[in-house]
């Protein structure tokens, strides 16, 4: 640098010596000359080119400028949407939870409102079923063209920018989707507020009015437990900013994007109670606690079986707060379900077909029966009620798909373990399983799925984790003390067929769905929390089962079935014996042997449980046919014409009222006495002195009977002895009844027993129920809300 400076420093010595230097050294300026003309001729040059740098330099400076203002007024635009679409949204949002007032705002620019696109949502509900929440609503923008950025749009409640190459958000739209910690569960829950735009805009003051607010918790119909969400937005302009933004809050996994047709699509969990129809297709139909079903009459003689209900997202089974649940028995409408002395029910059971029972039996509140050509029956004990549609749905056996589901865990499943816990997984076995005092451990929402090709043994078996279990069998099922976490039934799902065997002992708590198993034996002391569905019913003493209403998917009972009420009369108790003549006269006095239809037809006029009778004849002696007895059926064989000997009122008498007395159980007693003639024993002398004799023992028969509170009806041929006929009755407190032929014995007893049995007033009930398959909402966890609001100038 020294150098440099030096060299420039005896260059400019020289240049001013010479130029002031003597004629001597003319020359050199000469030199000098030379050079001062060299030098004039390079100012020019600079000059010229100083001025077209300066020219260069303006029409650059012009032309960056100008590209600088067009940037300036662009980011100007971009900015000013920006900011007057935050304005729009503010005021929206005000106007949305304030919507008596209208509102205005401003916008400066060439705003314009259009159609860009369409956002449906759609809840999913268990068991496969969808309703629209949000039906292709039409996303109406409010858009301004922003030169160099796309466009700036206001959209769904959102702020976008950009076009359909390339677009982000800059005000995120009103969703939040994630995860909440409830009693120690990860639940999935939404929250998702739309704004739907209407009307018109200006540039200028535009006014805002709300017209309408939705919420799904509200709207929603069809389906009460929300298991999933889709939300689709198609033909948007701003699709990949979608695409962006819901990805973050839902996770990659859970969204399409299809870029060729704007579209982005998302499929999510709502809650942590996972449908199980998504890995089976079957979709159960659950009626209450117990279902049972048979081709062949149903005997029910369980002395005390218990159905009854709780809700488990209430918490666990409390006696206190239970109410009976239905029993549902499925026979065909000719079939009968026979109540024996035994039963003892506290529940609703509803037949298919007819309900029967004679004394004894006791069904609490009351029962269902849909044969429509029954008569309702009643006793103390036992109330009916006709179904109003002649019965419930049967369930179809669900064969195929515990084939199909063993089929698609075979092959791709783990082979189950022999002995030790099971994780939450995949696994299959093609042989008989016995998990006897191995854990089920599901995890935190997860699911464990067991294919069986063969039978299924679980004793002493705990499920444990907040996810479920469903286990596929083909052969038999025995179950013993198997346990759920808070007696939550749908954590744990058996599936069997039709061909299986199902043996419940102790405690179950979970779900057996086998329709049309070959038989159910539920042993005596069971106790079920939950809900089974099968075949052929054997059911032990003292079981009790206690339905989670959270299950229920299907009604048995239609809405007229829900209100049930009673003025209910009943037979009284009464003992009937037939005294018939059998005397040898009858064989031309009944010559076509009328008195045995005629018995047999005032026999059936009884009723089972309440009435009872006993058939006796005389002649000379008194004979029992049968002994008073509530088997009327039996009773009624033993009629029968006879005719031979003699006659003594008495001795038919006498074996009947014996009879009476040894089965009396404080019910009221009568006789039905028939002959056709008069006093006539065998005798070899004094003829009309035996007879007498026997007339006096007739009476005193009589008397007895009095006594001992018998009362009885005779019946007389015109040939006997109508004195004596009327001496008994009278004596009795029965009546008289003369005929003049057979033919007329049927209509006599039919009018006594129409005199001796009566109705008695028996109760005053009315039942209001509610079983509708309803279980309780999760809506909390899904909660989409649409503002429609109008916009105008």
């Amino acid at each position: 640098m020294t150098l440099g400076i030096g060299d420039s420093r005896s260059n400019t010595d020289s240049w001013s010596a010479g130029k002031s230097g003597s004629s001597s050294t003319e020359a050199g300026f000469g030199t000098d000359t030379d050079a001062r003309t060299d030098r004039s001729i390079s100012a020019v040059a600079g000059i010229v080119l100083l001025f077209g740098m300066v020219a260069i330099g303006a029409a650059v400076l012009a032309v960056s400028g100008m590209a600088l203002v067009d940037s300036l007024e662009a980011e100007s635009t971009h900015q000013q949407g920006l900011n007057e679409l935050s304005q729009l949204d503010h005021t929206l949002a005000t106007q949305g939870y304030d919507p008596d007032d209208v509102r205005s705002f401003a916008l400066s620019g060439e705003y314009e409102m259009v159609q860009d696109g369409t956002l449906t949502i759609t809840a999913k509900g268990q068991f496969g079923s969808e309703e629209p929440v949000v039906p292709d609503l039409p996303l109406q923008t409010v858009r301004l063209d922003a030169p160099g950025e796309g466009t700036v749009g206001y959209q769904g409640g959102g702020i976008f920018v950009g076009d359909d190459e390339s677009s982000y958000v800059h005000k995120d739209p009103s969703l939040r989707y994630g995860s909440e910690n409830a009693s120690g569960v990860e639940s999935k829950r939404l929250s998702f507020s739309v704004v739907d735009l209407q009307g018109n805009l200006s540039q200028g003051e535009n006014r805002v009015e709300q017209q309408a607010r939705n919420r799904s918790r509200e709207t929603l119909q069809n389906i009460t437990y929300v298991t999933g969400v889709e939300i689709r937005i198609e033909n948007s302009t701003y699709h990949h900013a979608w695409a962006s933004f819901l990805s973050e809050e839902f996770g990659s996994s859970a969204v399409s994007h299809f870029t060729g047709n704007q579209t982005v699509v998302v499929d999510a969990d709502i809650d942590h109670d996972r449908p199980f129809s998504q890995y089976i297709e079957v979709y159960p139909d659950i009626y209450g606690g117990l279902h049972v079903e048979s081709t062949r009459n149903v005997a029910l003689e369980s002395n005390t079986l218990s159905v009854d209900n709780y809700d488990s997202r209430n918490g666990t089974y409390d006696a206190s707060n239970a109410s009976p649940d239905l029993f549902t028995i499925d026979v065909p409408h000719d079939k009968r379900v026979n109540l024996r002395p035994s039963a003892d029910i506290d529940g609703l059971p509803v037949s298919n077909g007819s309900i029967r029972f004679g004394q004894g039996p006791s069904v609490t509140p009351f029962a269902f029966y849909g044969n429509a050509n029954e008569s309702a029956q009643h006793n103390p004990d036992v109330l009916t009620a006709k179904l109003t549609r002649n019965g419930f749905d049967s369930i179809d056996s669900i064969d195929t798909e515990v084939a199909n589901a063993i089929g698609l865990l075979d092959g791709t499943a783990d082979p189950l373990p022999i002995n030790g816990p099971i994780d939450e997984g995949l696994y299959v076995s093609s042989s008989n399983v016995d998990l006897s005092n191995d854990p089920i451990e599901t995890g935190s929402g997860s699911a464990v799925h067991i294919g069986v090709t063969g039978d299924l043994t679980m004793e002493d078996v705990a499920v444990t984790g907040s996810g479920q279990t469903h286990i596929y069998v083909t052969g038999d099922v025995e179950l013993s003390n198997v346990t759920i976490p808070n007696q939550t039934a749908s954590s744990l799902w058996i599936y069997g067929t039709s061909n299986a065997d199902i043996e419940i002992d102790e405690t179950f708590q979970g779900v057996v769905y086998a329709p049309g198993s070959t038989s159910l034996e539920l042993d005596d002391g069971t106790e079920i929390y939950g809900s089974v569905v099968a075949g052929e019913p054997d059911i032990g003493d003292d079981v009790d089962v206690h339905f989670d209403r959270a299950l229920r998917s299907a009604e048995a009972l239609a809405d007229d079935d829900l209100n049930q009420s009673w003025s209910a009369s009943e037979p009284n108790d009464l003992d009937v014996s037939f005294v018939l003549d059998a005397t040898g006269s009858m064989e031309w006095n009944d010559e076509y042997d009328q008195i045995e239809p005629a018995t047999k037809n005032a026999i059936d006029m009884l009723s089972p449980g309440y009435h009872r009778a006993g058939v006796f004849e005389f002649n000379t002696e008194g004979r029992t046919r049968h002994e008073i007895s509530h088997d009327l059926d039996s009773v009624k064989e033993t009629v029968r014409a006879e005719e031979e000997g003699g006659t003594n009122i008495s001795t038919g008498m006498k074996v009947a009222l014996d009879n009476h007395a040894a089965v009396d159980d404080g019910g009221e007693k009568h006789m039905i006495l028939l002959t056709d003639g008069a006093n006539d024993v065998p005798c070899y002398w004094n003829c009309e002195e035996a007879n007498e004799h026997a007339n006096e023992t007739t009476i005193a028969q009589a008397s007895r009977a009095a006594a001992d509170d018998v009362t009885i009806w005779t019946i007389a041929f015109d040939a006997a002895d109508a004195g004596m006929m009327q001496n008994i009755s009278n004596t009795t407190g029965g009546e008289y009844y003369e005929i003049h032929g057979a033919d007329e014995i049927e209509a006599v007893m039919e009018q006594i027993l129409n005199e001796v049995i009566e109705e008695e007033e028996s109760l005053e009930l009315a039942v209001n129920l509610d079983f509708e398959a309803k279980p309780r909402p999760n809506h909390h966890a899904f909660d989409v809300q649409t503002f429609q609001f109008t916009l105008d100038s």
